[in-house]
């Protein structure tokens, strides 16, 4: 199979994490520690209203006293790059290029169902790479 014939849904887990606007910033931390991943979308009233990621939470702790008691939406990023789960890998990597991303939100609507990071795609990359290299050496 080519990146190209990929679809997002087929990169996405069965269920997103989220976190809510009123988090503490340490409930969220903790839990993406937990589950190693890299952000959260936030949802209020399970309709997208931003993401946090790794990178708000290193922003965030240079200029901050840690020991505040601030919430998610305190840091998160309320512009969110969002695609469909049918939208095709090669473009919604084409996607993170062009918005200087390393995550894309997978929503149906204003709902997120997912989350496509840069992990997600150089991981499809050695996948199809592999097959490749399995088809060449049989031939």
């Amino acid at each position: 199979m080519s990146l190209g014939r990929m679809k997002v849904a087929d990169l996405i887990g069965p269920e997103v994490a989220v976190a809510k606007l009123d988090e503490p910033l340490r409930e969220a931390a903790r839990r993406m520690t937990v589950r190693r991943i890299s952000c959260l979308p936030v949802v209020e009233e399970g309709r997208l209203r931003g993401i946090v990621t790794l990178s708000d939470f290193g922003s965030f702790a240079a200029g901050e006293d840690p020991a505040a008691e601030r919430t998610v939406a305190d840091i998160m990023s309320p512009a969110v790059v969002c695609v469909a789960p049918d939208t095709p890998v090669d473009a919604a990597a084409r996607r993170m290029v062009d918005h200087r991303v390393h995550h894309l939100v997978v929503a149906e609507g204003e709902s997120p169902i997912g989350v496509l990071s840069s992990f997600d795609l150089v991981r499809a990359l050695i996948q199809v790479a592999d097959v490749y290299d399995s088809l060449s050496d049989a031939y």
